[in-house]
């Protein structure tokens, strides 16, 4: 490839993918390495010379960090159920006749075949997706690409690697699975589970019962279909939607503390490059699948709510990289007005729970208050909204 070019690194959970470009519009993945130990890692750019004794010159400029969506906002591979819970795994195959909507698709996870109704699929997802994305495909009947184009068109198969999508305009078209990103097919009509079960391998389940068989886990889903795990592979039970509302999981909306003023003889070095600020509020899975929002000092995080709540709950906690003496008091909106406060508490503070009472508001907001700031965060463990039955 000729000079210049484009160099990407993008984090997706425990790996890290690295692209070229000619253009900075169409990436080629050259490399892949993954790590449990990218905790907190560095990055940056270098160049060699690969001769000895030899110097090279490279000039690098339009460097920038852009935040990707956060694991809770990603979902891997798999089936998204018109019921809402979504299934991590793959379709070996799976037919649309329309003549025979109970039609089961071969799909397959941690190896084992669960038999699925075509009548209950929402959406196959081909490669991660965000949720941002399928919300934008609810109203569409076709495919998302790779590269973010639609493709409107009636499902036709799944078989092998292969895609068919049969559109008034192009009519049966075959894909590569390998430049699909998801296959939308109907809405979702999301129905409440008692409980919700969250699995390693990233999948989502509305369970409306529980049962053992064997040493396993057998989980009835919301729309009837039944999934065995086995108990290792549960990273986390909960009430169900029918209960809580996650507030991680929604379009939140997060404000930064004003900006300091910069010092006035404060002036660029030399052939500084500009890079952009770190998002205020960084979210990820815990371990166990926990929600977590580390936000900066005075941010404000605004969750827009649908329906009827009577409380909000969240684990509180301090940064590990806080300063040893620092304290925050974490504040609670409710449509702009304050309906509770925490004490303050320091670094080193075992993780706190607060709840305060709400009356079905619109928006729910967390903001954390206090006099250290610079590297002093707060951590939001597991946000919820406990609906008002």
């Amino acid at each position: 490839m000729d000079l210049p070019i484009w160099l990407r690194l993008t984090r997706y959970n425990e790996s890290i993918f690295a692209a070229i470009s000619s253009d900075g519009k169409e990436w080629d993945t050259i490399g892949l390495a993954g790590s449990k130990a990218l905790t907190n890692p560095s990055i940056g750019v270098y160049v060699s010379s690969h001769k000895d004794k030899g110097l090279s010159k490279a000039i690098f400029d339009q460097v920038s960090l852009t935040p990707v969506p956060s694991s809770a906002q990603v979902l891997p591979p798999g089936v998204l159920l018109q019921s809402g819970s979504f299934i991590a795994g793959t379709f070996e195959h799976l037919s649309f006749d329309a003549a025979t909507p109970d039609a089961e698709g071969g799909f397959r996870r941690n190896g084992k075949t669960i038999n699925i109704p075509r009548s209950k699929i929402a959406a196959v997802i081909m490669l991660p997706i965000t949720r941002g994305q399928i919300a934008d495909m609810s109203s569409h009947v076709g495919l998302l690409m790779k590269n973010g184009d639609v493709m409107d068109g009636d499902f036709d198969s799944i078989n092998g690697g292969s895609v068919l999508v049969n559109s008034v305009l192009l009519g049966i078209t075959t894909y590569s699975r390998a430049d699909v990103r998801g296959c939308f097919l109907q809405p979702v009509q999301a129905q409440s589970g008692l409980y919700t079960l969250r699995l390693h391998d990233g999948s989502i389940i509305n369970a409306a019962g529980l049962g053992a068989a064997k040493g396993d886990v057998s989980i009835q889903e919301a729309s009837g279909i039944l999934v065995d795990v086995s108990a290792d592979e549960v990273a986390q039970f909960r009430a169900g939607p029918s209960q809580i509302q996650s507030l991680a999981e929604l379009n939140w909306k997060a404000t930064p503390p004003p900006a300091a003023a910069p010092a006035a003889n404060a002036a660029p070095a030399a052939n500084a490059v500009p890079i952009e600020s770190p998002p205020p509020v960084r979210s990820w899975e815990g371990p166990n699948q926990e929600q977590i929002m580390e936000a900066e000092i005075g941010t404000t995080i605004d969750f827009p709510l649908t329906g009827k709540f009577r409380a909000m709950g969240v684990r509180i906690a301090l940064s590990p990289d806080s300063p040893p003496n620092s304290q925050v008091t974490i504040r609670v909106l409710a449509d702009g007005r304050e309906v509770g406060r925490t004490p303050p508490f320091k670094a080193g503070d075992q993780p706190r729970f607060m709840e305060v009472t709400i009356q079905d508001p619109k928006t729910v907001t967390l903001e954390a208050d206090s006099i250290f700031a610079g590297t002093t965060k707060v951590l939001f463990i597991d946000p919820v909204a406990i609906r008002d039955n």
